[in-house]
């Protein structure tokens, strides 16, 4: 983990905190939507 520290740091360095977590937000709603549109065209949950 200590190594990965700087990197990850680096990463994020000048992205603002909201701007991360409505992010964050979004793919987690198209997430849901994509999961919920695979199960009507298939019948079920699609294992990937």
């Amino acid at each position: 983990m200590r190594l990965q520290a700087p990197w990850v740091n680096a990463l994020s360095d000048g992205l603002n905190p909201d701007d991360i977590q409505a992010t964050r937000k979004l793919l987690t709603l198209l997430r849901e939507r994509l999961e919920r549109a695979d199960r009507v065209y298939t019948g079920g949950d699609a294992t990937f």
